[in-house]
């Protein structure tokens, strides 16, 4: 495998770790079930990779070409799923909730810091990995 696999393999690792680690403080509680699933919080783990994938293809591109292009896009559609549909349906699944006491996940969505967190924490660590290989 090679380092368009590892590294942002191990960006979504670190990023889910880190979203633990975050939830355990919050909770003052270890909180292991959220490195492993759940939607939301804070940074992006969708975002966080194909930050990740988007510059290992600038670096190696000279942040130019089709390949560079499709990434952009490509985290511009992530970043905009994350903060736009996915929230919609969360806020849809509390009223129905609410409404039918139904027990539909709630938390899916991204708010734009969680977002643009996604996006640093995917270069900077990209970057410190990129070093290794």
């Amino acid at each position: 495998m090679d380092k368009y696999v590892i590294i942002p393999l191990l960006c979504l690792i670190l990023c889910q770790a880190f979203k633990a680690i975050i939830e355990s403080i919050k909770c003052k509680k270890l909180c292991l079930k959220r490195a492993f699933g759940g939607s939301g919080g804070i940074p992006s783990s969708h975002t966080t990779l194909i930050t990740s994938i988007m510059l290992l293809i600038g670096l190696d591109n000279n942040f130019k070409g089709e390949l560079f292009g499709l990434a952009i896009v490509s985290l511009l559609i992530i970043c905009y799923d994350s903060i736009g549909i996915r929230r919609e349906v969360e806020k849809h699944s509390r009223l129905l909730n609410k409404v039918y006491n139904q027990n539909y996940k709630e938390e899916m969505g991204h708010n734009l810091y969680e977002v643009i967190a996604g996006i640093i924490f995917g270069i900077i660590v990209t970057l410190l990995l990129n070093n290794l290989f």
